[in-house]
């Protein structure tokens, strides 16, 4: 697979396609800047350049002013694998916003085995507080590296009430 060069600003990152809309529903979308805060690679002994990678991650949401926290792991054989995680959003109102995430990791190897390329997938709203305890969501995300610790991630979907 041919390596993801990093964007050169917020503007060159791929969209993915719109989820199918379902019923009454409020769009989502934005870009997000994360920083890895905490990082563990385990090399998994079975193949060559298999690694299992632990990230913990802040960052901010650069449109609607939000705060992030995740956690990704990754399992991975030549930055090739699969990602997936969960994470806070702390909106500016005090409300949180709980989701889950799982996507395709493609690029090849960087430092220690970690991927050092993209990951695309969907993503899940799975609770929250005020008025985002009633709602559910879905949609899709495109994570691109800048540099080793850092990365951008260019989100969209949609949220409806909970069933």
């Amino acid at each position: 697979m041919a390596q993801t060069a990093a964007p050169s600003s917020l503007t060159d990152l791929p969209s993915p396609a719109p989820p199918e809309p379902r019923g009454p529903r409020g769009a989502l979308r934005g870009t997000r800047v994360y920083t890895v805060v905490h990082e563990e690679v385990a090399r998994i002994d079975d193949v060559v350049g298999h690694v299992v990678v632990i990230r913990d991650r802040t960052g901010r949401d650069v449109h609607q002013r939000t705060l992030i926290a995740d956690r990704v792991i990754a399992d991975v054989v030549d930055g090739e694998g699969y990602a997936f995680g969960h994470g806070t959003v702390h909106t500016e109102e005090g409300n949180q916003v709980h989701y889950s995430f799982v996507g395709r990791v493609g690029g090849g190897p960087g430092r220690n085995g970690a991927p050092r390329s993209s990951v695309h997938g969907t993503w899940t709203l799975t609770g929250g507080t005020g008025p985002w305890r009633r709602r559910t969501g879905r949609g899709v995300f495109t994570d691109l590296p800048l540099g080793s610790h850092a990365s951008v991630s260019r989100w969209h979907g949609h949220w409806e009430p909970a069933p």
